[in-house]
């Protein structure tokens, strides 16, 4: 059985947080129908990428974004499998692909952020 994953935010308004990959598909964007809801003062699309697992993998696909979603520095076109430790690129938030430890230290730990996307909160 493999262990949850996470987007650990490591540059960005958002640092310091961390998005548990607790459900599929999760969408993030400036759109209040997001799975996590980005402040709209950031340069992401409305609709700007998507998280899929299928079969205990995890893929990132952008949504026609404006300024693009990037993985290790390239921008994508196609959806993209991610590996542990893939770095990702949404905006200004620089995120990082790894097992969910489930601690909440420091800023907005995994619990706090289940919080926030299971009531589809705005992140400030």
């Amino acid at each position: 059985m493999s262990h949850p994953k996470c987007l650990k935010i490591i540059a960005g308004k958002y640092k310091d947080s961390s998005i548990p990959l607790t459900y599929s598909p999760l969408t993030i964007g400036r759109s209040d129908d997001n799975s996590v809801v980005l402040a709209p003062e950031t340069a992401a699309s409305r609709h700007h990428a998507e998280f899929a697992e299928d079969g205990g993998a995890w893929a990132v696909r952008d949504l026609g974004s404006l300024n693009g979603t990037y993985v290790n520095g390239e921008r994508i076109e196609w959806p993209r499998l991610l590996h542990l430790g893939d770095k990702i690129k949404i905006a200004s938030e620089m995120m990082v692909f790894e097992e969910d430890a489930g601690d909440a230290s420091g800023g907005v730990g995994p619990t706090i952020a289940r919080n926030l996307i299971a009531r589809n909160l705005l992140l400030r």
